[in-house]
């Protein structure tokens, strides 16, 4: 099990999950049968868990064919990511923003017509709230 494909299937959940961070887990307290196929989902409170898991289904047996069998999941929520992992969180969701933001400077190269046009004014002549004639008028 390679580390640039488990990093690629983390990246793939975690646009499942709605941008969520994800980690395959790392130094992890305890010993148990697993361990090296544990998924760390960040920012997933209490309430949201069941339907994150759900989301997970479509690509379940990707998740296992690279991890090596069945994953072990563990949700942490927002309170205990900000809390423990608060530097794991700000670096991965930064670099989720640096690349969205990546993209659309390179999608908005195009030429963007104008949205309005530039009308120049004129100083106003004569006493306040009279108006300008000098502005070009359309006909309804």
């Amino acid at each position: 099990m390679t580390t640039p494909v488990r990093e690629e299937l983390a990246r793939r959940i975690s646009d499942a999950l709605s941008g969520r961070p994800v980690r395959w887990a790392q130094n992890v307290l305890g010993d148990y049968d697993g361990r090296e196929r544990t998924l760390e989902i960040f920012n997933a409170d209490a309430a949201e868990q069941r339907e994150l898991f759900r989301s997970l289904r479509p690509i379940r047996k990707e998740m296992e064919a690279v991890a090596g069998g069945p994953v072990i999941v563990i949700f942490h929520t927002r309170a205990e990511s900000a809390r423990l992992y608060s530097d794991f969180v700000e670096r991965a969701l930064l670099a989720e923003v640096t690349l969205d933001v990546d993209t659309a400077a390179r999608i908005l190269d195009v030429e963007v017509p104008p949205l309005g046009t530039d009308i120049a004014l004129h100083p106003r002549s004569g006493a306040p709230g009279t108006g300008s004639s000098e502005l070009p008028r359309k006909a309804a």
